[in-house]
């Protein structure tokens, strides 16, 4: 299915054929991958379905496919009940697996109306639907896409998610719950509906609808150890909230007084939020760590477990901005726990121009999650085999089995790893220290020192000859002990 948009033509921000459009969800001890797919069938039908496979084969489960279908009442078309578009209908967020049920949202395919935010829980064996939650249905829009990212859950099962540009209610004392675009929610499931339990709307929230600056593009990061949950959107303005207490509308017509923390990342409007913040508790600090939009740069900030507030400004930023446009950084971390030295940011982002409607090349970053203005690694430092290709927008690089893996739009995936360390060899000849290594190994600088304790490796001068297969540098024979390493 291409993405024609209401016969408007190409729908730009999608690259090629349309199918599986968001981030699937994998059950590791069923074995079981869950995804919905979008198909246009016997050329007239939309419909999305949502399939269980067996990870290992790719076979469907018992129950799947199931066709998502779902109604809901509300005047907001017209009527006195809502049905569930699946043309229009654009399934973006990740999806999310808990309390033995698969949870998937909707936003809208271009802004085509009229459309809103759904959210429908299914069994996660039966594939039967057991939830669903419209967030406008006396109103319009309020999709839910998260750059990509998928709701997030507590321990005990509730969900926690934020909505684009959409009616907000402001009747019942401020704090109607049956129209809200432009929001933070935690929803509470009691059998088969999902209740408001909490939530969130700037007082700006007419300003954010006109100027098209949805609070809900960027996901949300539940806070480890506390009550606190973290967001941001295409304002660039970043919301800590009290995330069973969020403060509902405040009355102010001029600040958001009823949240813990607001702050910009880059220091001005406008600089959005895609994707989400992600975290580490380290062994000098807690951390959370996000890249806006534009000329801009991945930021650290250090969050202070006795106030429950980040230290401002940020701790530590990267050396290297994105360039200017959209989306900014789309972020992943991995560490081994709290040790020190182990924390690695991973960061995905154009490597030129913007990716908004377009389809741009990429890089894949790696930063030092103690301190992020030490880059460790990026894919350019040695592009004929580091490359990304075309960056694939709101895809988080994955980290697994020592291997980083990072989608693109050149119809393949990366995988990055450890390369095995190179040997040297070093032997005698004529009165000479010969040294070689093997020629698959490229790229590299021999180097010397005296001691394996100290920093003072200094280039051997000369380059290396190809000798029977190997790479050869022969050097006088030296009375000093000597060390040797390739370096790239």
């Amino acid at each position: 299915m291409t993405g024609a948009c209401g016969g408007n033509g190409s729908y730009k921000d999608f690259s090629g054929k349309m199918g599986v459009v968001s981030t699937p969800v994998i059950d590791p001890v069923a074995g079981t991958i869950y995804m919905v797919v979008r198909t246009k069938e016997n050329g007239t039908t939309f419909v999305q379905k949502l399939h269980a496979l067996d990870v290992a084969t790719g076979a469907e489960r018992p129950n799947s496919p199931v066709v998502i279908t779902a109604t809901y009442g509300g005047n907001g078309e017209g009527g006195s009940v809502i049905t569930f578009n699946p043309q229009k209908q654009n399934q973006r967020a990740a999806l999310l697996l808990v309390g033995g049920l698969v949870y998937i949202t909707w936003a809208s395919h271009c802004d085509w109306g009229p459309y809103h935010g759904w959210l429908m829980g299914y069994d996660a064996t039966t594939l039967q639907r057991v939830a669903v939650y419209n967030t406008t249905p006396n109103g319009s829009n309020g999709g839910i896409w998260m750059g990509g990212q998928g709701p997030a859950a507590d321990t005990n099962g509730n969900l926690f998610l934020s909505t684009g540009n959409g009616t907000v209610g402001t009747a019942s004392n401020r704090r109607d719950t049956t129209n809200r675009g432009e929001s933070f929610l935690k929803l509470t499931r009691t059998g088969t509906n999902l209740a408001i339990t909490s939530w969130f709307t700037p007082f700006n929230h007419a300003d954010l609808e006109n100027t098209d600056k949805d609070l809900g593009s960027g996901g949300m990061l539940l806070i480890p150890g506390t009550s606190l949950a973290f967001s941001g959107g295409k304002q660039g303005l970043v919301y800590l909230a009290n995330r069973d207490n969020m403060g509902g509308l405040t009355s102010s017509t001029v600040t958001n007084d009823n949240i813990v923390q607001s702050f910009y990342p880059s220091g001005t409007n406008g600089h959005q939020l895609l994707g989400a913040p992600v975290w580490w508790d380290g062994a000098d600090g807690s951390y959370g760590y996000l890249w806006v939009s534009g000329t801009d740069f991945l930021r650290q900030y250090k969050f202070d477990r006795t106030s429950g507030t980040f230290n401002l400004p940020n701790y530590a930023k990267g050396t290297a901005a994105a360039p200017n446009g959209t989306p900014g950084g789309i972020l992943s971390i991995s560490a081994n726990g709290t040790n020190a030295g182990s924390g690695i940011v991973w960061a995905a982002h154009q490597l030129n121009g913007s990716a908004n409607q377009a389809v741009q090349p990429g890089i894949l970053r790696a930063y030092n999650a103690q301190n992020v203005t030490n880059e460790i690694w990026n894919s350019q430092q040695l592009i004929s085999r580091d490359a990304v290709g075309n960056f694939a927008k709101f895809v988080p690089p994955t980290i697994a089995n020592g291997k980083v893996y990072l989608a693109t739009f050149s119809n393949r995936l990366n995988v990055y790893g450890l390369l095995p360390r190179p040997a040297l060899t070093i032997g005698q000849s004529a009165g000479k220290s010969v040294i070689t290594w093997a020629t698959n190994i490229t790229g590299y600088t021999l180097q010397t020192n005296t001691s394996l304790l100290s920093g003072g490796w200094s280039d051997v001068p000369g380059g290396a000859v190809v000798t029977n297969g190997l790479f050869q540098v022969t050097l006088p024979s030296s009375t000093n002990t000597l060390f040797y390493r390739l370096r790239r």
